[in-house]
């Protein structure tokens, strides 16, 4: 009977420990987000799938094809694709923290660096800003950083939870960023 008692206990701990991993980025200015990104562009996603990269380790990838809607930064390009870590197969899935999730129709300016073949978005999250309509049809950008640990690099200091997401107007986000003085 005490032989029970403390499995019972120590499977009790072990369940009840919550193992949780976080993604920590530095921020980075709008105009840091632009130099040091190869292609900006305005799109949305056509198709997104999960594929093995390497299926004996258990590792999978999502790759999404964007339609581009408007080239901000960079050489117009008739496919893009963009790669990130994870997804899911199957039974058999894989999370990584703070990646953003893209599903076709999905709307955003992405901030892109190359990698091999594929693209990836800047800093894994703070290079997507979703596009939205408000309550008066405006279009809007959105910058959703909740899920991660966000740094300021002045400080060393976590941002508040009120400054990781970040709204804007569309069009001037645009020439925003045109106004860095980039070319296409």
């Amino acid at each position: 009977m005490l032989h029970r008692l403390v499995i019972s206990i120590f499977l009790f701990i072990i369940a009840s420990w919550n193992f949780t991993y976080s993604l920590t980025i530095a921020r980075a200015t709008l105009e840091e987000l632009t130099s040091e990104s190869e292609l900006i562009i305005y799109a949305r996603v056509a198709v997104s799938e999960c594929r093995w990269e390497n299926e004996a380790q258990k590792t999978i990838s999502t790759f999404a094809d964007l339609e581009i809607l408007e080239v901000i930064k960079g050489q117009n390009s008739v496919k893009v694709t963009v790669k990130q870590l994870g997804g899911q197969m199957g039974d058999w899935g894989m999370v990584i923290s703070g990646t953003p999730y893209l599903q076709r129709g999905d709307e955003a300016i992405f901030f892109l660096v190359p990698h091999g073949e594929y693209y990836e978005i800047h800093s894994i999250a703070l290079g997507l800003f979703r596009v939205y309509e408000d309550e008066t049809g405006l279009q809007k950008v959105v910058n959703d950083l909740s899920n991660i640990n966000l740094i300021d690099p002045l400080t060393q200091s976590e941002v508040t939870p009120g400054e990781k997401v970040q709204a804007f107007d569309l069009r001037p986000f645009v020439s925003q960023i045109k106004s860095y003085g980039i070319e296409k």
